[in-house]
């Protein structure tokens, strides 16, 4: 009986592939492939089927034992029609950069805008802001892509009831910093 003779390229051919597993398991791309974030590097999970909008809902099972209180992080895409159905990335970047106060309290119905500040991620602008509503601190990044018949708003955000601790602040914002684009330019 032979036995299997394995050099050391097979190895590292191995080690890629559970590499690339490792990553498919820490990181949800967006079904279009334009975006994504890496949840697990920050104690997150998916949590539950995505409804209502949401493509993607994630929980931290520590936290909420911890505290005893509800920590959820999402992602929720909408058609939007800021812009014609034809407009580009460049834009609908200027429709992002607009985002003020006033509209993202409109967005997220009454809540408090705490913080504000608009940022260039590769190709895209997106805001990344704070709220308070009703005992729940907000942490998001919003931001427009093309989209086939109508731009779409991407909110990519957590909301945890408070109190909160630092360390509950800094996974949140690992989590929503994570947020990459991967193509060089969208359509």
């Amino acid at each position: 009986m032979k036995g299997i003779v394995a050099g050391p390229w097979t190895f590292a051919v191995f080690a890629l592939g559970l590499s690339a597993l490792a990553e498919a398991q820490d990181t949800w791309r967006d079904p279009s492939g334009r975006f994504s974030i890496n949840f697990a590097a920050s104690g997150w999970s998916e949590g539950g089927g995505a409804h209502g909008g949401y493509t993607l809902l994630l929980e931290n099972r520590q936290f909420v034992e911890q505290s005893g209180r509800s920590r959820v992080c999402a992602v929720r895409q909408q058609r939007q029609p800021v812009a014609p159905a034809s407009a580009d990335q460049a834009a609908l970047n200027v429709v992002t950069e607009r985002l003020d106060a006033r509209a993202l309290e409109f967005i997220h119905l009454g809540a408090e805008l705490t913080s504000l500040s608009h940022l260039h991620v590769k190709h895209v602008v997106v805001s990344d802001y704070t709220l308070t509503y009703n005992e729940r601190w907000q942490r998001w990044r919003t931001f427009f892509l093309p989209g086939t018949d109508s731009p779409v708003r991407v909110d990519v955000g957590c909301i945890l009831v408070m109190p909160i601790s630092d360390a509950e602040r800094e996974s949140v914002s690992a989590l929503v910093e994570s947020l990459s684009f991967t193509s060089p330019e969208l359509p």
